[in-house]
């Protein structure tokens, strides 16, 4: 994934976001959910919006799809 950018602001947006970087990365819930060490359900529930999504699983999400949360102030170009 070249210099991708998504901006997430809210739940649904990290849910579309998650399901998009799965996407790209051409795995299924089972696969990314293997490869993060943490339940299929987890991925389910969080890509559609059924529960929240704990701190320690949205890294280990992101850390399998090599990853990373940037924070920065909300109007910023970068």
């Amino acid at each position: 994934m070249a210099d991708l950018n998504i901006r997430v602001r809210n739940r649904h947006q990290l849910s579309h976001a998650l399901r998009r970087l799965r996407k790209l990365q051409g795995l299924n819930q089972k696969e990314w959910a293997v490869a993060a060490g943490v339940p299929q359900a987890i991925i389910s529930k969080a890509e559609n919006l059924k529960s929240d999504l704990q701190c320690s699983s949205l890294l280990s999400l992101l850390a399998a799809l090599d990853v990373e949360i940037v924070l920065m102030r909300k109007g910023s170009s970068s």
